[in-house]
């Protein structure tokens, strides 16, 4: 599971053995608790400089649908801008699946994919960053100068 980051009743948050940020919600989120979640993972992205995000619903009840407009249009582009560039999201009520299609919908293109498990999630985010590192390596440095 990685390295332990963060802790509430409704979120755990990890660095995960891979590099990326994986946060576990769980149960019923108030608005505040869902917004200072949010921020926290947020925060974590930038401390730890991870550019992928599993971002873990599987357990969360009821919805959030209030806040979607606010995680579209606002975390996710805060988060692009820390360098993020893949947020896994996993959702397993039509609840959450409702808000987190409101959020992909409206986040930047590319920015959010949605998945029903969590190793379908890990597996895309492992992907991408192959990918990242096969465009990495094709860049090809001209000789220092002498």
């Amino acid at each position: 599971m990685g390295v332990f980051l963060y802790q509430q009743s409704h979120l755990q948050i990890h660095a995960d053995d891979e590099g990326w940020i994986y946060a576990a919600w769980n149960g019923l989120q108030s608005e505040n608790e869902m917004r200072a979640g949010c921020e926290e993972i947020l925060q974590q992205a930038r401390r730890r400089g991870a550019v992928s995000i599993l971002n873990d619903q599987t357990l969360v009840q009821g919805t959030w649908l209030q806040l979607a407009d606010w995680v579209a249009l606002d975390w996710v582009p805060r988060l692009r801008t820390a360098g993020v560039g893949w947020l896994a999201w996993v959702y397993t009520t039509r609840f959450v699946e409702l808000a987190a299609t409101v959020v992909r919908d409206k986040a930047p293109p590319g920015s959010v994919r949605l998945f029903g498990h969590t190793t379908e999630a890990a597996q895309w985010l492992r992907e991408q960053q192959q990918n990242d590192r096969r465009r990495t390596q094709r860049i090809i440095l001209p000789p220092p100068q002498a």
